[in-house]
């Protein structure tokens, strides 16, 4: 536990004494800041962008793999794009659809 000097001890104790105490109001209660609307995310939008340009890019991706594909020459490199592809479209989707259903 910390130790409380005496510095802080006086400055406590002036500050009781001094101040005035807060107005007692019977109608503001700890419920009516429950329900008072939620506060609007100014910048929630950025995240959705970022999701569609996300989406965009993948997109892209996606035509030029399917493009470019042949079943009889499949490279390491190609296997790994695929993997990292797959991953990526992953984890757009994911983080997208988690936001859409779980509003902070």
């Amino acid at each position: 536990m910390a130790k409380i000097d005496n510095d802080d001890i006086l400055l406590r104790s002036l500050l009781k004494k001094e101040l005035p105490k807060p107005a007692r109001n019977q109608w503001f209660t700890r419920n009516v800041i429950n329900r008072l609307p939620a506060r609007k995310q100014s910048y929630a939008w950025i995240e959705y962008l970022a999701y569609f340009i996300g989406g965009i890019i993948c997109g892209i991706y996606w035509k030029e793999l399917i493009s470019n594909f042949s079943i009889a020459t499949i490279t390491v490199g190609q296997f790994l794009k695929y993997l990292l592809l797959v991953s990526a479209t992953f984890g757009v989707c994911s983080l997208a659809l988690y936001r859409a259903i779980i509003k902070d």
